[in-house]
């Protein structure tokens, strides 16, 4: 797994290449993430199990995002990125942990930083299984000789790698302009 700061130090170095791409702190950002909420909520609930621990901050962390715009964590990157994809008879898709119930508003924050959403398959897993096993059940993979995973969570990586051994994953850490 390799950890990168911009689109442009994803490799793709083969013709046909899938890239799979997450959304939340991969392709946009808010100021707060899921993680902030969720440590909030164990530190003022201690007595609330792990599944009520994520369950309600991902509920707060929803409506959250609904009420503000996001930001791209490196758009020229992502531009230049889809560039090379297209130059190279590649696809990029998108898997989120999100709910579907979120489409419209996912639609919304894509249009917000510039990128047409239509344009993209956009799948949702409704946090219900792992992105590995929803890329191997879900996603139809005949054909696909590299693919390549851009997430920002481990978990999800791990869980690519388990389920499709030869995909190349990259761990986007977001970096503030210092």
């Amino acid at each position: 797994m390799k950890i990168i700061h911009t689109f442009d130090d994803v490799s793709i170095e083969h013709e046909g290449t899938l890239i799979i791409c997450d959304i939340d702190d991969t392709l946009f950002r808010y100021e707060r993430n899921l993680n902030y909420f969720y440590k909030n909520l164990k530190h003022s609930f201690p007595e609330l199990t792990e599944a009520e621990l994520t369950k309600h901050s991902s509920d707060i962390y929803a409506t959250y995002v609904k009420n503000r715009k996001p930001s791209p964590t490196d758009y020229d990157g992502f531009i230049r990125m889809m560039c090379k994809v297209l130059e190279t008879k590649g696809k990029l898709i998108f898997v989120t942990s999100r709910n579907e119930c979120s489409t419209e508003y996912t639609k919304l924050e894509f249009k917000s930083i510039g990128i047409c959403y239509t344009y993209f398959n956009v799948y949702y897993t409704n946090n219900e299984i792992s992105k590995g096993q929803f890329i191997q059940d879900k996603l139809d993979m005949d054909g696909v000789e590299h693919l390549i995973m851009i997430d920002d969570q481990t978990t999800n990586l791990k869980s690519v790698k388990q389920h499709c051994p030869n995909a190349e994953c990259y761990r986007f850490v977001y970096r503030t302009n210092e």
